[in-house]
Protein backbone atom coordinates (compact mmCIF):
# COMPACT_ATOMS: atom_id res chain seq x y z
CA UNK A 1 0.00 0.00 0.00
CA UNK A 2 3.20 2.50 0.77
CA UNK A 3 3.64 1.57 -3.59
CA UNK A 4 0.06 3.51 -4.14
CA UNK A 5 0.37 6.13 -0.87
CA UNK A 6 3.80 7.18 -2.84
CA UNK A 7 2.27 7.39 -6.15
CA UNK A 8 -0.95 9.40 -4.31
CA UNK A 9 1.54 11.63 -2.67
CA UNK A 10 3.81 12.21 -5.85
CA UNK A 11 0.88 13.28 -7.93
CA UNK A 12 -0.26 16.24 -5.47
CA UNK A 13 3.44 17.06 -4.55
CA UNK A 14 4.87 17.35 -8.51
CA UNK A 15 4.17 19.19 -11.35
CA UNK A 16 2.87 17.20 -14.46
CA UNK A 17 6.38 17.11 -15.99
CA UNK A 18 8.46 16.38 -12.48
CA UNK A 19 6.11 13.53 -12.20
CA UNK A 20 6.26 12.27 -15.78
CA UNK A 21 10.31 12.50 -14.74
CA UNK A 22 10.64 10.73 -11.73
CA UNK A 23 8.33 7.90 -13.50
CA UNK A 24 10.65 7.59 -15.90
CA UNK A 25 13.51 7.23 -13.83
CA UNK A 26 11.79 4.65 -11.32
CA UNK A 27 10.61 3.02 -14.39
CA UNK A 28 13.93 2.33 -15.69
CA UNK A 29 15.43 1.12 -12.25
CA UNK A 30 12.45 -1.45 -11.39
CA UNK A 31 13.38 -2.67 -14.31
CA UNK A 32 16.88 -2.83 -14.23
CA UNK A 33 16.38 -4.40 -10.53
CA UNK A 34 14.32 -7.08 -11.74
CA UNK A 35 16.83 -7.73 -14.73
CA UNK A 36 19.57 -7.96 -11.98
CA UNK A 37 17.52 -10.02 -9.27
CA UNK A 38 16.46 -12.98 -11.72
CA UNK A 39 15.60 -15.91 -9.42
CA UNK A 40 18.70 -14.98 -6.67
CA UNK A 41 16.37 -14.27 -4.18
CA UNK A 42 13.84 -16.72 -5.18
CA UNK A 43 16.31 -19.54 -4.68
CA UNK A 44 17.03 -18.99 -0.97
CA UNK A 45 14.04 -21.02 -0.10
CA UNK A 46 15.21 -23.82 -2.33
CA UNK A 47 18.64 -24.27 -0.97
CA UNK A 48 18.59 -22.62 2.39
CA UNK A 49 17.32 -26.01 3.90
CA UNK A 50 19.81 -28.15 2.02
CA UNK A 51 23.07 -26.47 3.31
CA UNK A 52 24.47 -27.41 6.78
CA UNK A 53 23.21 -25.02 9.54
CA UNK A 54 26.74 -23.31 9.78
CA UNK A 55 26.96 -23.34 5.61
CA UNK A 56 24.02 -20.99 5.48
CA UNK A 57 25.66 -17.55 6.24
CA UNK A 58 28.18 -18.56 3.78
CA UNK A 59 25.41 -19.58 1.18
CA UNK A 60 23.63 -15.87 2.05
CA UNK A 61 26.60 -14.08 1.21
CA UNK A 62 27.64 -16.10 -1.98
CA UNK A 63 23.74 -15.14 -2.78
CA UNK A 64 24.21 -11.57 -2.28
CA UNK A 65 27.44 -11.88 -4.11
CA UNK A 66 25.96 -12.11 -7.02
CA UNK A 67 23.33 -9.72 -6.36
CA UNK A 68 26.60 -7.02 -6.31
CA UNK A 69 27.67 -8.61 -9.95
CA UNK A 70 24.46 -8.53 -11.39
CA UNK A 71 23.64 -4.95 -8.97
CA UNK A 72 26.81 -3.42 -11.28
CA UNK A 73 26.10 -4.64 -14.55
CA UNK A 74 22.54 -2.70 -13.77
CA UNK A 75 24.28 0.01 -12.64
CA UNK A 76 26.27 -0.02 -15.86
CA UNK A 77 22.99 -0.18 -18.02
CA UNK A 78 21.47 2.43 -16.55
CA UNK A 79 24.24 4.88 -16.50
CA UNK A 80 24.51 3.95 -20.10
CA UNK A 81 20.88 5.02 -20.84
CA UNK A 82 21.45 8.28 -19.46
CA UNK A 83 23.32 8.60 -22.94
CA UNK A 84 21.00 7.19 -24.78
CA UNK A 85 17.78 9.62 -23.34
CA UNK A 86 17.69 11.97 -26.68
CA UNK A 87 17.04 8.94 -28.73
CA UNK A 88 14.34 7.24 -26.75
CA UNK A 89 12.53 10.37 -25.37
CA UNK A 90 12.70 12.40 -28.84
CA UNK A 91 8.79 13.51 -27.63
CA UNK A 92 9.91 15.57 -24.51
CA UNK A 93 10.85 18.97 -24.48
CA UNK A 94 14.85 19.48 -23.59
CA UNK A 95 14.57 20.33 -20.45
CA UNK A 96 12.27 16.94 -19.16
CA UNK A 97 15.26 15.32 -21.23
CA UNK A 98 17.94 17.22 -19.44
CA UNK A 99 16.35 16.20 -16.05
CA UNK A 100 16.37 12.33 -16.95
CA UNK A 101 19.82 12.65 -18.09
CA UNK A 102 21.31 14.56 -15.05
CA UNK A 103 19.09 12.65 -12.47
CA UNK A 104 19.50 8.38 -13.89
CA UNK A 105 23.46 8.19 -12.67
CA UNK A 106 21.74 9.01 -9.32
CA UNK A 107 19.36 5.63 -9.87
CA UNK A 108 22.48 3.73 -10.84
CA UNK A 109 23.79 4.29 -7.98
CA UNK A 110 20.55 3.35 -5.95
CA UNK A 111 20.41 0.33 -7.95
CA UNK A 112 24.23 -0.72 -6.86
CA UNK A 113 23.67 -0.29 -3.46
CA UNK A 114 19.75 -1.50 -3.13
CA UNK A 115 19.96 -4.25 -5.14
CA UNK A 116 22.38 -6.95 -3.35
CA UNK A 117 20.01 -6.22 -0.40
CA UNK A 118 16.82 -7.83 -1.92
CA UNK A 119 17.52 -11.33 -0.85
CA UNK A 120 17.52 -10.35 2.87
CA UNK A 121 14.03 -10.64 3.40
CA UNK A 122 13.68 -14.15 1.79
CA UNK A 123 16.67 -14.72 4.25
CA UNK A 124 14.93 -13.70 7.39
CA UNK A 125 12.24 -15.95 5.87
CA UNK A 126 13.40 -18.70 5.42
CA UNK A 127 15.35 -18.95 8.89
CA UNK A 128 12.04 -18.64 10.30
CA UNK A 129 12.31 -15.05 11.41
CA UNK A 130 9.13 -13.90 10.10
CA UNK A 131 8.39 -11.00 12.71
CA UNK A 132 12.14 -9.72 11.43
CA UNK A 133 11.27 -10.41 7.65
CA UNK A 134 8.07 -8.06 8.46
CA UNK A 135 9.96 -5.26 10.17
CA UNK A 136 12.22 -5.30 7.70
CA UNK A 137 10.02 -5.01 4.85
CA UNK A 138 8.43 -2.33 6.55
CA UNK A 139 11.02 -0.41 8.17
CA UNK A 140 12.79 -0.30 4.63
CA UNK A 141 9.42 0.44 2.64
CA UNK A 142 8.37 3.14 5.02
CA UNK A 143 11.91 5.03 4.72
CA UNK A 144 11.89 4.86 0.59
CA UNK A 145 8.91 6.97 0.97
CA UNK A 146 9.94 9.32 3.59
CA UNK A 147 13.08 9.84 1.26
CA UNK A 148 11.56 10.42 -1.76
CA UNK A 149 8.35 12.67 -0.12
CA UNK A 150 9.94 14.08 2.48
CA UNK A 151 12.01 16.66 0.93
CA UNK A 152 9.40 17.13 -1.97
CA UNK A 153 6.88 17.82 0.96
CA UNK A 154 8.98 20.45 2.44
CA UNK A 155 9.39 22.42 -0.77
CA UNK A 156 12.78 21.15 -2.14
CA UNK A 157 13.12 20.21 -5.92
CA UNK A 158 12.86 16.71 -6.91
CA UNK A 159 16.77 16.26 -7.28
CA UNK A 160 17.27 16.24 -3.41
CA UNK A 161 14.62 14.06 -3.19
CA UNK A 162 16.91 11.77 -5.35
CA UNK A 163 19.54 12.44 -3.29
CA UNK A 164 17.60 11.50 0.27
CA UNK A 165 17.31 8.02 -1.63
CA UNK A 166 20.59 7.57 -2.13
CA UNK A 167 21.02 8.11 0.82
CA UNK A 168 18.63 5.62 1.83
CA UNK A 169 19.90 3.02 -0.32
CA UNK A 170 23.77 3.37 1.67
CA UNK A 171 21.89 3.19 4.86
CA UNK A 172 19.77 -0.04 3.43
CA UNK A 173 22.92 -1.52 2.64
CA UNK A 174 24.59 -1.09 5.88
CA UNK A 175 22.12 -2.30 8.03
CA UNK A 176 21.10 -5.30 5.88
CA UNK A 177 23.79 -7.07 6.34
CA UNK A 178 24.65 -6.21 10.20
CA UNK A 179 20.98 -7.49 10.54
CA UNK A 180 22.06 -10.75 8.30
CA UNK A 181 24.65 -10.90 10.17
CA UNK A 182 23.34 -11.05 13.86
CA UNK A 183 20.64 -13.30 12.93
CA UNK A 184 22.44 -16.49 11.10
CA UNK A 185 24.75 -18.96 12.38
CA UNK A 186 28.15 -18.58 12.70
CA UNK A 187 30.38 -19.13 9.71
CA UNK A 188 32.41 -22.45 10.04
CA UNK A 189 31.38 -24.23 6.61
CA UNK A 190 32.28 -22.39 3.02
CA UNK A 191 30.09 -23.28 0.48
CA UNK A 192 31.97 -24.45 -2.44
CA UNK A 193 32.23 -24.06 -6.29
CA UNK A 194 29.04 -27.02 -6.77
CA UNK A 195 27.03 -25.20 -4.64
CA UNK A 196 27.09 -21.76 -6.42
CA UNK A 197 26.96 -23.54 -10.43
CA UNK A 198 23.68 -25.51 -8.67
CA UNK A 199 22.10 -22.20 -7.46
CA UNK A 200 22.85 -20.45 -11.10
CA UNK A 201 21.28 -23.63 -12.77
CA UNK A 202 18.78 -23.15 -10.61
CA UNK A 203 17.90 -19.38 -10.69
CA UNK A 204 18.08 -18.42 -14.13
CA UNK A 205 15.81 -20.37 -15.32
CA UNK A 206 12.91 -19.26 -12.68
CA UNK A 207 14.29 -15.65 -12.81
CA UNK A 208 14.11 -15.65 -17.10
CA UNK A 209 10.47 -17.17 -17.55
CA UNK A 210 9.12 -14.27 -14.08
CA UNK A 211 10.82 -11.77 -15.79
CA UNK A 212 8.57 -11.90 -19.17
CA UNK A 213 5.51 -11.38 -16.39
CA UNK A 214 7.20 -8.67 -14.63
CA UNK A 215 8.27 -7.17 -18.22
CA UNK A 216 4.47 -6.85 -18.96
CA UNK A 217 4.09 -4.64 -16.14
CA UNK A 218 6.08 -1.72 -17.94
CA UNK A 219 5.82 -2.44 -21.69
CA UNK A 220 2.92 -0.54 -21.99
CA UNK A 221 4.76 3.06 -19.97
CA UNK A 222 7.93 2.23 -21.95
CA UNK A 223 5.81 2.46 -25.16
CA UNK A 224 4.05 5.89 -23.85
CA UNK A 225 7.33 6.95 -23.12
CA UNK A 226 8.82 6.39 -26.83
CA UNK A 227 5.84 8.07 -28.83
CA UNK A 228 4.79 10.77 -26.46
CA UNK A 229 5.40 13.57 -24.75
CA UNK A 230 5.95 13.93 -20.91
CA UNK A 231 3.43 14.92 -19.82
CA UNK A 232 1.22 11.64 -21.51
CA UNK A 233 3.42 9.76 -19.66
CA UNK A 234 2.63 11.35 -16.38
CA UNK A 235 -1.50 11.06 -17.42
CA UNK A 236 -0.75 7.46 -18.61
CA UNK A 237 0.91 6.63 -15.25
CA UNK A 238 -1.97 7.58 -12.84
CA UNK A 239 -4.69 5.82 -15.14
CA UNK A 240 -2.57 2.42 -14.59
CA UNK A 241 -1.65 2.39 -11.24
CA UNK A 242 -2.79 -0.84 -9.76
CA UNK A 243 -4.28 -1.08 -6.38
CA UNK A 244 -1.95 -4.04 -4.95
CA UNK A 245 -3.96 -5.39 -2.28
CA UNK A 246 -5.41 -8.63 -4.30
CA UNK A 247 -1.35 -9.80 -5.41
CA UNK A 248 -0.36 -8.63 -1.91
CA UNK A 249 -3.03 -11.34 0.08
CA UNK A 250 -1.17 -14.32 -1.70
CA UNK A 251 1.96 -13.47 -1.63
CA UNK A 252 2.24 -12.58 1.82
CA UNK A 253 0.87 -16.10 2.80
CA UNK A 254 3.11 -17.97 0.49
CA UNK A 255 6.22 -16.14 1.73
CA UNK A 256 5.47 -17.08 4.90
CA UNK A 257 4.67 -20.71 4.58
CA UNK A 258 7.33 -21.52 1.38
CA UNK A 259 10.08 -22.51 4.04
CA UNK A 260 7.62 -25.03 5.46
CA UNK A 261 7.09 -26.47 2.48
CA UNK A 262 10.63 -27.42 1.81
CA UNK A 263 11.35 -28.96 5.13
CA UNK A 264 8.81 -31.20 4.78
CA UNK A 265 9.57 -32.13 1.56
CA UNK A 266 13.09 -32.82 3.00
CA UNK A 267 11.42 -34.82 5.54
CA UNK A 268 9.44 -36.60 2.97
CA UNK A 269 6.24 -35.64 4.92
CA UNK A 270 4.03 -35.48 1.69
CA UNK A 271 0.39 -35.41 3.37
CA UNK A 272 1.49 -33.28 6.20
CA UNK A 273 3.02 -30.83 3.24
CA UNK A 274 -0.75 -31.36 1.24
CA UNK A 275 -2.85 -30.42 4.18
CA UNK A 276 -0.28 -27.06 4.96
CA UNK A 277 -0.93 -26.43 1.14
CA UNK A 278 -4.54 -26.59 1.91
CA UNK A 279 -5.30 -25.08 4.54
CA UNK A 280 -2.91 -22.07 2.68
CA UNK A 281 -5.61 -22.54 -0.54
CA UNK A 282 -8.52 -21.92 2.32
CA UNK A 283 -6.86 -19.01 4.49
CA UNK A 284 -6.05 -17.11 1.26
CA UNK A 285 -9.83 -18.09 0.23
CA UNK A 286 -11.79 -16.54 3.04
Amino acid sequence: MLELGLAISLVNLLSKTDFAVISYLLLIYESARYLATLGFPESVFYFFERVTRHARKAFVLQTCAIMVVTATVSALVIFGISYAVPGLLGHWNDADQAAVMEFLPIMALVAFLEIPTWPVSNVLLAANRQKDAAWYQLLTSSLTFAAIIGPLALGYPLMVSLYCLLGYSIIRFIISFLWLWAVLPPLVEVSGKSLLKEQIKFAIPIGASSLVSRFNKFIDKFVVSLILPAAALAEYNVGAQEIPIVRVIPFAVGSVLISRYVNLQLEDKKQELLELWYKGIRKVSL
